[in-house]
């Protein structure tokens, strides 16, 4: 979708344009619900996720006023409001958020596929390897679900940034470790 186009269709959100709207929830339900399904969720809970991603970004441009940043498609902006409201559904559900392949999240459950346990015996390796500061963050971020924001007030660091730059130069480092030979 060019950014003209997205301009125009955010435009019309703001008004209350149904046909608009429906046309919106109309294109992305499908890619979002394989994209939820990423996240271990069954078809009803990602178009529940779906709608409130919807009923949110729309609230966002009629209450909020939200304006895009120039760089941001509509798509991007939908699948990241519905991706916070997924994270914060597992939380919720005290479902497991593990890294998988270090570069994308995946929710774990008792219906999911298992992990391949090698993986998991590298990965705790690894983590045993890491330095307490990086195991605290990784713990609070991935296991005991803090937002960046908390982990800024219960570690006192200066700023979010500072815990994102930190939490990924610890996976980084993770990802190392866990892939050195181990004896």
């Amino acid at each position: 979708m060019k950014k003209a186009h997205t301009n125009h269709i955010v435009d019309q959100l703001r008004l209350n344009n149904e046909k608009v709207l429906n046309d919106v929830y109309l294109e992305y339900r499908e890619p979002f619900i394989a994209f939820a399904k990423k996240y271990g969720l069954k078809n009803e809970d990602a178009l529940d996720v779906f709608q409130d991603a919807v009923i949110a970004m729309h609230q966002n441009f009629v209450v909020k006023q939200v304006t895009l940043n120039k760089n941001v498609s509509l798509k991007t902006y939908l699948f990241a409001i519905g991706k916070n409201i997924i994270k914060n559904r597992l939380k919720k559900e005290h479902r497991m958020y593990v890294v998988n392949d270090f570069n994308t999240g995946m929710a774990v459950d008792e219906e999911s596929e298992p992990i391949d346990p090698e993986l998991i015996s590298k990965m705790q390796k690894g983590f045993e390897k890491l330095g307490k500061k990086c195991k605290e963050i990784i713990t609070l971020f991935y296991y005991r679900g803090f937002s960046i924001l908390e982990i800024v007030d219960h570690m006192g660091y200066e700023g979010a940034n500072t815990v994102k730059s930190q939490k990924s130069r610890c996976l980084k480092q993770l990802k190392t470790l866990s892939n050195e030979p181990h004896g």
